[in-house]
Formats: C-alpha cells, sequence, structure tokens
C-alpha cells in the first residue's frame, strides 16, 4: 500500500522513503496542518473567530475563579509536611529538657574540636571589628594616606584598614580609631608589619 487519502483535505500522499510500512499504515494525514485542522472545535491563526479579540473583564475574573478552584495536585512530600505543620505536629508547645540540650550542644558533637578557632580570627571576623573598618575608611574618606589613591574614574583600588600599632602587640588599640589608617594594598605591603613581619621598635 503505496497511496493513501487524507481524511481532512482528501487528497492522496504516497509513503515517504524514511517512513516505516507500520509508521504508514497509521498514518491518516497528509501534512501536520491538516492533523491540526481536523481537531474538532479548534481553528488556527486567522480561521479562529476569536482571532485579534479580548476577553472582557467579566469573563477574565471568572476564568481566574474557575483556576482558582482547581484542586491542585499534592505530592506525597508535601501531603507529609502539611501534615506537620503548627498544631498537627507532636511536639507543638513543647521543649526539650536540660539534659538533652547538652547532649545536642556542639560541644558533644562528633566534629567539635575543643574550640581551635584562634582568638585573633575571632576578633577579625566579629561585628565590632567590621564596625573599626569602616569607621576609619569613612574618616580617611576612602582614600590611602600614603599615595592618595581612591575607587573612581573607572579604577578600582582594594583598600585595608592598617593598625599603625600592630594588632597582635597591641590588644589595648586594636579598636581604636586613632590606632588606624587606610592604605591600599601596595601601600600595605611595604609596612614593617605587614604578613607577620614586625619591626626592630617592638620586637
Amino acid at each position: 500500500m503505496k497511496n493513501k487519502n487524507c481524511l481532512q483535505c482528501n487528497s492522496k500522499f504516497e509513503k515517504r522513503p524514511e517512513e516505516s510500512y507500520k509508521f504508514f499504515e497509521s498514518k491518516k494525514f497528509c501534512s501536520n496542518k491538516c492533523r491540526t485542522d481536523n481537531r474538532v472545535g479548534t481553528k488556527t491563526g486567522r480561521d479562529n473567530p476569536f482571532f485579534g479579540k479580548k476577553h472582557s473583564l467579566t469573563v477574565i475574573t471568572k476564568l481566574r475563579q474557575l483556576n482558582l478552584g482547581k484542586k491542585t495536585k499534592t505530592t506525597t512530600r508535601e501531603k507529609m509536611r502539611q501534615a506537620q505543620m503548627g498544631e498537627k505536629n507532636h511536639f507543638y508547645g513543647k521543649k526539650h529538657k536540660p539534659e538533652i540540650i547538652t547532649k545536642l550542644s556542639c560541644e558533644n558533637c562528633n566534629f567539635w574540636k575543643g574550640g581551635i578557632t584562634p582568638i585573633n580570627a575571632k576578633i577579625r571576623t566579629s561585628y565590632k571589628y567590621k564596625l573599626w573598618r569602616i569607621s576609619i575608611f569613612k574618616r580617611d574618606n576612602y582614600t590611602c594616606v600614603w599615595c592618595g589613591v581612591k575607587n573612581g574614574q573607572g579604577k578600582t583600588v582594594i583598600l585595608n584598614a592598617d593598625h599603625i600599632k600592630p594588632f597582635a602587640i597591641f590588644p589595648e588599640l586594636r579598636f581604636a580609631i586613632d590606632n588606624g589608617r587606610t592604605l591600599c594594598v601596595p601601600c600595605h605591603k611595604t609596612t614593617d608589619t605587614y604578613a607577620g613581619k614586625m619591626n626592630k621598635t617592638y620586637a
């Protein structure tokens, strides 16, 4: 069987070389256009009577209400989550006992190493230290106090808040505004205390 009649346009069409005989036997239309046009109640493009028109506000509101009223499919995970929310949760309104809280604390965790974070690292990542840096930058107008370089006019400059008297040797001056200065990275590298170097004055 090499020829068939299209159900839509009634024209004859032949089997293509790339098509198998099984596929050709199941084929009913000569083209995708005929298949689309044959769908019951559907007309595409300019053939559609609603082409170029819009629904009225009342119709749009009704359609929205119908869509809102549709039941959405909930997954098993979503059902489990909803079953454990609020007052449905078996632990709602309860608290752990003090001994359980102790067991759940970091100190009893397998990864706890006894608080080995260095004190200097804690200070440098603290909120107080961040405020100190911002205060130094604002005072110096975000400008390197040695070479006068700053951000702007297409230039991007990385600025550091440097301690005049070393951070490690003078702990009482770590958050003193007078003990800070704004330096760019090249200027900061030339200081006597950069990257752990110590000036003989402080040794």
